[in-house]
C-alpha cells in the first residue's frame, strides 16, 4: 500500500493549502477528510478485501481447485452466455487481460470451451458439463456467504449503503484532475 505524505494545513481565508500537490480547495466545498485507517474508502477496501477471503475459504471447502473469481466469472458466464469480456472484468475489477487469463484457465481446466465463430470475428467462451456441475454445487455457499456478510442488516441500511456507494462511485468516474481546483 502507498502512503501518500500530503501536509496540509487551513489558512485564514479558509483554504486549504497542500505543500505538495501545490492546490487550494475551499473548505466549505471540501470538509476536511482524515486520510487515516478510519477513513470510509479504507474501511471499504478493508471490507471487500475481508470479505473476498472469507467466500474464498468457504469456498474452498466445496471445490479445491478453484477460485473465487473463477467460480464468479463461470456464474457469470452461465447467466449471460454472450456477456463481454470486459463486463466480465468489471465484475471482479479486473481489466481485459486478467479476465482473459482466468477466462483460459478454465479452459486449461475443462470448465470452458473456447469456441471461435468461422465467419466474424467474435468468440465466445462456452461452460462444459463439468462448470454447470460444479456451479450447481458451490451456488450455495456463494449464497451462504452473502447471507453471512449482510446478516444483521435492516432492508433501509442496505438501501442506504446502496445509495452511498452508488454516489461513491459516480464520483469516482466522474472524477476531475487536481490540477483543475
Amino acid at each position: 500500500m502507498i502512503k501518500f505524505n500530503i501536509i496540509c494545513r487551513w489558512s485564514i481565508e479558509n483554504y486549504v493549502n497542500c505543500s505538495k500537490l501545490n492546490i487550494k480547495l475551499k473548505k466549505t466545498d471540501y470538509p476536511m477528510i482524515s486520510l487515516t485507517s478510519n477513513n470510509l474508502v479504507f474501511e471499504l477496501a478493508r471490507v471487500l478485501v475481508s470479505y473476498h477471503s472469507f467466500a474464498e475459504k468457504n469456498l474452498k471447502e466445496v471445490s479445491s481447485n478453484l477460485s473465487l473469481n473463477q467460480a464468479v466469472i463461470l456464474l457469470k458466464l452461465i447467466e449471460n452466455p454472450d456477456i463481454s469480456i470486459h463486463h466480465l472484468g468489471t465484475y471482479l475489477f479486473k481489466d481485459a487481460q486478467a479476465t482473459r487469463r482466468i477466462l483460459n484457465l478454465l479452459v486449461l481446466e475443462k470448465y470452458l470451451i473456447y469456441e471461435k465463430q468461422v465467419f466474424s470475428d467474435t468468440s465466445k467462451y462456452v461452460p462444459t458439463p463439468r462448470a454447470l456441475q460444479i456451479i450447481k454445487e458451490i451456488r450455495p455457499v456463494l449464497e451462504h456467504n452473502h447471507f453471512l456478510a449482510l446478516r444483521g442488516l435492516t432492508p433501509k441500511q442496505l438501501e442506504v449503503l446502496n445509495a452511498t456507494m452508488s454516489t461513491i462511485l459516480k464520483n469516482i468516474h466522474n472524477n476531475q484532475p487536481l490540477t483543475n481546483y
